[in-house]
């Protein structure tokens, strides 16, 4: 196994041999030292698991055993406990109890319950100075579990719930960090349009802030919508350092955070964040997704497709990776995978246009290869953007691949007049080669605050 597939440890000898310690060390040192161990839900509580990465972070806050900054041992200082220290799956346990929702998100989720169990919000630290009410509490779960089905059915109803929280408790930030959450979800699955989506989401996000400055799911939230949303780059650099230093387990944090490194290229921090993200819910789909893709246009592009390629096997009904291996194969052109990839989406999604577009692709590229392909494939796209189911940097993708540089450029710009979220795509290093150091494409890549290309 490679070593940037480790993204977890699951024995005390792994962790001990990682710290270079004994295994009598590393219990004592979480005992004493708050060493970041987990342990699973459920009956047996001797299953435990820790994330490299974040047992850097200890070693280097510590300095080892006696390194703790002269805290006594099992004492969390105050800043520790506003970011989260001390929080985790004793007391959102002791929560879900008080509840009676254990048994429900055992049945919902299965193993991946293990993520809400274990996942601390902001009003379970140590020192929040507000406790949601039963209600608010239940609603809050019940849409959470909503918001990770990432459909247009159950964002609607995470929506719903998140609101009915609010309503319930209008002081419970979680909620309205929900709220901004869902979105920012629901412009790219269920149809909103980003100019509602995205002010939405950062009003709610700010509401979770201005409620609970040290919540996690709200600077997160706020982070998402500032860049895909408002194409500002520091703001949401800033916000999502914010989220994970807050909540070191939130796995959406991370996520979300190795999305936006990954765009803008830096592609070792994003797979540093994304392989967190996935230990921290190994069971999350979307996660595992975007973990293939970010390795296959980083440093491994042929296990991060061959990650997808498996994980649209293991789940049919997935979309996700089918869309990310769309992608990477027509950027490649590697065109049997791409019209496989199109065909599967089609069929998936029961879109007979869809289905009609695919078969027709497939005969251009027996009929006339790579430029018969790309041909129809151009004819195809433009009629969709008519109706306003297809963008304009889809358009200049495809204009670029068939060797019209001014017809992408073209298309570039009005994907940047019309402030479409794919444009900020712009900065993904695989497209566009020939055509980045020409000046009108500079001058687009500055419309992104800063220019980090």
């Amino acid at each position: 196994m490679q070593q940037s597939d480790v993204i977890r440890l699951e024995t005390w000898k792994e962790i001990a041999a990682f710290l270079k310690c004994d295994e009598r060390t590393a219990k004592r040192w979480e005992a004493q030292r708050r060493l970041p161990v987990h342990r699973l839900p459920g009956p047996n509580r001797s299953r435990i698991y820790a994330i490299p990465a974040e047992l850097d972070a200890w070693r280097d806050r510590s300095g080892g055993e006696d390194g703790v900054s002269g805290a006594e041992p099992g004492t969390v200082s105050k800043s520790e406990r506003r970011a989260g220290a001390g929080t985790g799956v004793g007391r959102l346990r002791g929560r879900l109890r008080r509840l009676a929702l254990l048994p429900v998100l055992a049945l919902a989720l299965g193993t991946g319950a293990a993520w809400l169990l274990s996942r601390p919000s902001s009003s379970a630290r140590a020192d929040a100075p507000h406790a949601p009410s039963q209600a608010a509490e239940q609603a809050y779960v019940a849409a959470t579990l909503a918001w990770r089905q990432r459909t247009p059915e159950s964002l609607e109803q995470a929506e719903h719930l998140y609101r009915a929280a609010i309503a319930s408790d209008p002081s419970y930030a979680d909620a309205y960090a929900g709220l901004a959450n869902t979105y920012d979800l629901l412009r790219e699955y269920g149809g909103m349009p980003d100019a509602e989506a995205y002010p939405l989401a950062k009003a709610n996000a700010l509401k979770a802030i201005a409620l609970d400055p040290h919540s996690s799911g709200g600077h997160a939230a706020l982070a998402f919508a500032e860049y895909w949303g408002f194409w500002n780059v520091p703001q949401a650099r800033q916000a999502f350092a914010r989220a994970v230093a807050l909540d070191s387990s939130n796995a959406t944090a991370h996520h979300w955070y190795a999305t936006f490194l990954s765009n803008l290229g830096e592609t070792r921090a994003a797979q540093r964040e994304i392989d967190i993200a996935a230990a921290l819910d190994p069971q999350s789909l979307s996660i595992a997704a975007d973990r293939g893709l970010i390795l296959a246009i980083g440093d491994d592009p042929a296990r991060g497709s061959d990650a997808l390629r498996r994980l649209a096997a293991a789940n049919p009904g997935l979309t996700s990776p089918l869309v990310y291996l769309a992608k990477l194969s027509l950027l490649r052109g590697d065109y049997p995978e791409y019209l496989d990839a199109a065909r599967r989406l089609a069929a998936l999604h029961g879109d007979e246009t869809a289905r009609a577009a695919a078969r027709a692709a497939a005969s251009a590229y027996a009929r006339g290869g790579r430029t018969a392909l790309l041909a129809r494939l151009i004819a195809d796209r433009r009629a969709a953007y008519a109706k306003g189911e297809a963008s304009a940097y889809d358009l200049a993708t495809l204009y670029w691949l068939a060797g019209d540089g001014a017809g992408a450029l073209a298309e570039l710009q009005t994907s940047a007049d019309r402030h479409e979220s794919a444009f900020l795509q712009i900065t993904d290093r695989m497209n566009f080669r020939e055509l980045r150091a020409s000046p009108g494409f500079r001058a687009m890549l500055s419309r992104i605050q800063p220019l980090d290309a």
